[in-house]
């Protein structure tokens, strides 16, 4: 049926061709990924895993309203008959695993080419003598935090918006093609083949994943009345949703990506009005699809359909037009009962992750753990190509190369595998892990010199150790090895990620009660979230360092001015660090901040012992002090004497900073290829004055001046 309404589409509603698509752009992992994620399928074939599968999709998946940020299932089997959502697995250690792999053919596949209208009858006859399985497989399921969507559809609607039309059936109907690519077409697709099969229409089929972490295989509950699933529902919405608003977007911002769209939508912050995102489609759903629009939709594309298509029936207009109404009345019940992760409240803020991690990785970890845990991990750290994470993952045993920097989590899918994780020589040597990682930092540092760069990330080193025990004189040299890091990477924060009690890892870390985090030797999602959850945390709280860029790993520049541009979300707050190395000793310093709209609104406020200072996060003593950056005009904040009356730099605090929009209303301004939404605000960040002064220099300056005194005493 499907087959017929593409036609449909494609021929008469969403003109296009596929020429002009850019597949030269693509390699071939990613031309199958998002042939995989475009197809919509269902693959009826029995596979061998169903009493294990099939069972566990009864017990449905309830969602309770929480901080997106702690994106834990909670599973209720209490409440099985109230969820319309996503159905998952409650223990997923076993689900983890795929489908038998027995070669799943492709749904209406046949080498004799039958002509459209047999391909159902030929299809029909194949399947007729294969064992079917009781919970398929739906394929072109994507997953999303607030529910699994078809993105096929999701596309088909954005298409159908931004070249929207209308055409006119013979019996007087119009199809708008918003429509027709989304809700109203697979609603007609329900009204036919049902209508004529059982003269009874049902709409929805719950599914769910093998993980929520690493999802591969989506599995619907049952096998009859699958023309519109739940997957299909949400997308339908979304589609609709996102077709009717683009052009409106497009036309004020013409160089709108989708990805930028898709990313703002499928997310807690929402397309400019935070009243568009995805949580927010139930709410959405009158306004965009009002139910006698939505019928008047549905009955006119089902008689479009119903002259195209080749049913193992017939229906009479009657008979067309009632199971239509009956088809989506059904749908007006059902779809508002899905219990999807629900929007955060207006006013709260996304905490978004900014980081250059050096993973330091212990092969001895089971390949299934590690890919989980570290596949969880980039998901929630804003791992991409905008101002956002980027990973580098280096062997604990000899400090090989195991993935070079990246700031792609498909890189990690590509070239981490098991294959390569058992190439490399399982260990760790805590002395290797440490040296490996100086000259990683020190790398950066000396290329900001280059670069003219002030940072933007933090910096960070997380060890991923098995082994449980570090010798007496190993934790002796790693003792003197963290001090030499305080002096000259003042910016390299150190994280564990270990197998044993967080005690085991103490000599490791700056901060014990804080920077050690413990992953338990199992694959399961619910584990495996729990335990990286609080990592995540971790790395969000971490501000972005400023530097001076002259100075470089050997700390011999000179003071000057540098500047950047930074782009601030109006969800989001940047917390900044400059260490007491670029602010130590007598002279003149600044930090100037400036807006680059004249319609923005910043609150900068300022700490030197809150990491994070903010409107929200004022302390007793009036450390943290906050003003309002208005327009385009300039703050500056004097640092002549931030570290006056410090002897040393290890005594000298470091000066916090943060930069928040509130601006109440969203526009399109950010036209930079580093914006990651457009309507995020431009400042510029610059800083004169800034010196280059190692912990280390200071102390050697401190002893010569000392031993030149007193010579200077004895003669």
């Amino acid at each position: 049926m499907q087959a017929y309404k593409n036609k449909i589409l494609l021929k008469k509603l969403v003109p296009g061709s596929a020429r002009l698509f850019p597949n030269e752009t693509l390699n071939g992992l990613e031309l199958c990924s998002l042939h995989f994620m475009l197809s919509n399928s269902i693959d009826r074939t029995q596979r061998g895993d169903e009493s294990v599968i099939c069972s566990r999709l009864s017990r449905y998946q309830r969602r309770f309203r929480r901080n997106v940020e702690k994106d834990v299932e909670i599973f209720d089997p209490r409440h099985s008959k109230l969820s319309k959502g996503n159905i998952e697995n409650a223990d997923e250690e076993k689900s983890e695993d795929p489908p038998v792999e027995d070669p799943l053919p492709e749904e209406g596949h046949d080498d004799t080419n039958p002509s459209d209208g047999d391909v159902e009858s030929v299809v029909r006859s194949l399947s007729s003598n294969i064992a079917e399985s009781s919970c398929p497989v739906e394929g072109g399921v994507v997953y999303t935090k607030w529910g699994s969507i078809q993105a096929g559809t999701v596309l088909a609607g954005i298409a159908a918006g931004l070249s929207q039309q209308t055409i006119q059936t013979p019996n007087g109907y119009t199809i708008d093609n918003r429509y027709a690519a989304t809700l109203a077409g697979d609603l007609s697709e329900v009204a036919l083949l049902q209508g004529v099969t059982t003269g009874n229409v049902v709409v929805g089929a719950k599914g769910g994943w093998n993980s929520t972490v690493i999802p591969r295989w989506y599995f619907v509950e049952k096998t009859t009345n699958l023309e519109m699933t739940d997957a299909e529902i949400r997308a339908g919405l979304d589609g609709l949703i996102l077709g009717t608003n683009v052009q409106s977007w497009y036309s004020s911002y013409p160089s709108l990506k989708l990805s930028q769209l898709l990313d703002m939508y499928y997310s807690p912050r929402g397309v400019l009005d935070n009243n568009i995102r995805a949580c927010n489609r139930n709410t959405l759903l009158t306004t965009v699809a009002p139910e006698n629009d939505l019928v008047t939709q549905a009955v006119g594309f089902s008689f479009e359909l119903d002259d195209y298509a080749t049913l193992p029936g017939t229906l009479s207009p009657e008979g067309v037009q009632a199971f239509s109404k009956s088809a989506t009345s059904d749908f007006l019940t059902y779809a508002p009962q899905f219990n999807d992760v629900s929007c955060l409240s207006e006013g709260d803020t996304v905490q978004r992750a900014s980081s250059d991690i050096v993973i330091v990785l212990d092969t001895q970890w089971s390949y299934a753990v590690i890919q989980t845990a570290l596949s969880y991990l980039f998901d929630n750290i804003d791992v991409n190509i905008y101002d956002g994470s980027n990973y580098t993952i280096i062997n604990g045993y000899d400090g090989a190369i195991i993935m070079n920097t990246s700031n792609s989590i498909v890189d990690f899918y590509e070239y981490y595998n098991l294959t390569v994780h058992n190439n490399f020589t399982s260990g760790f040597d805590f002395r290797t892990a440490f040296n490996e990682v100086e000259k990683i930092a020190r790398a950066r540092m000396d290329n900001a010199t280059i670069t003219q760069s002030l940072g933007g990330q933090s910096l960070i080193a997380l060890f991923v150790p098995y082994t449980q025990t570090i010798s007496d004189s190993d934790k002796q040299w790693i003792s003197e090895r963290k001090t030499v890091f305080k002096s000259y990477i003042p910016d390299l924060k150190l994280l564990v990620l270990g197998r044993s009690s967080a005690s085991s890892y103490n000599d490791l870390v700056y901060s014990t009660s804080t920077d050690i985090f413990t992953l338990p030797e199992s694959s399961d999602g619910a584990t495996v979230t729990d335990a990286i959850n609080s990592l995540v945390r971790r790395i969000k709280e971490i501000p972005r360092r400023i530097i001076n860029p002259k100075c470089g790993s050997n700390w011999s520049g000179e003071s000057g001015s540098s500047s950047f541009y930074q782009y601030i979300e109006p969800t989001n707050v940047n917390y900044y660090k400059i260490s007491p190395n670029y602010l130590f000793g007598d002279g003149t310093r600044t930090l100037k901040i400036r807006g680059a709209n004249s319609q923005n609104t910043f609150v900068v406020c300022n700490s030197r012992t809150v990491s994070r200072p903010s409107q929200n996060n004022t302390n007793s003593d009036g450390d943290v002090t906050c003003e309002t950056l208005r327009s385009t005009n300039e703050l500056t904040k004097s640092l002549d004497n931030a570290c006056s009356g410090y002897s040393t730099i290890s005594s000298c605090p470091p000066y916090y900073f943060s930069v928040q929009l509130t601006s109440t209303t969203r526009t399109f301004q950010c036209t930079d290829s580093i914006c990651r939404y457009p309507d995020n605000a431009k400042v510029t960040i610059s800083h004169e004055g800034f010196v280059c002064t190692s912990g280390c220099s200071k102390l050697n300056w401190t002893v010569g001046v000392f031993l030149v005194m007193v010579l200077k005493f004895l003669t």
